[in-house]
């Protein structure tokens, strides 16, 4: 019973360390990012952190769950940066469902440790994300002009 109570001791110490480093990684990825500018807010929509237990509304029998999703965007301060955001959902059939209620960004560097380990194997598909939307917003920008050229 010791020896496990020391082993979780050293365990627990070194999870310490490691989500500080992990904090500061995160610091830091965000602060390159707003240095960017880049003005757009993405969601890894299709990839949460987490989804919750589902549950059964018991007036339809529809099932309703809540997925924490990462994102980049405004925090509800108004504040840009790396960004976690409860969607919750209702099931309609099959692969049909709707949103029923979504919560306002909070700062990742807000969210418990578990979610931002979680996070850390996703910033790679925010990135790749943010750069489609960048791209896709080129795109808009380029065809508005050849549009006014036109005039």
């Amino acid at each position: 019973m010791v020896d496990t109570f020391e082993q979780l001791k050293i365990a627990a110490s070194r999870l310490n360390t490691a989500s500080d480093q992990l904090s500061k990684n995160l610091g830091d990825i965000e602060t390159k990012l707003n240095a960017l500018n880049i003005g757009l807010e993405v969601c890894l929509e299709n990839d949460p952190l987490k989804i919750s237990d589902e549950d059964i509304d018991r007036n339809s029998g529809e099932k309703i769950w809540t997925e924490t999703q990462l994102g980049y965007g405004k925090t509800y301060l108004g504040e840009w940066g790396l960004v976690v955001s409860n969607v919750t959902y209702r099931s309609k059939g099959d692969d049909d469902f709707d949103i029923i209620g979504t919560s306002s960004p909070t700062s990742l560097s807000q969210a418990s440790r578990d979610l931002r380990l979680e996070a850390a194997k996703h910033i790679e598909k925010l990135y790749k994300a943010l750069l489609r939307a960048a791209e896709e917003k080129i795109k808009n920008a380029d065809a508005a002009q050849k549009l006014a050229a036109q005039l």
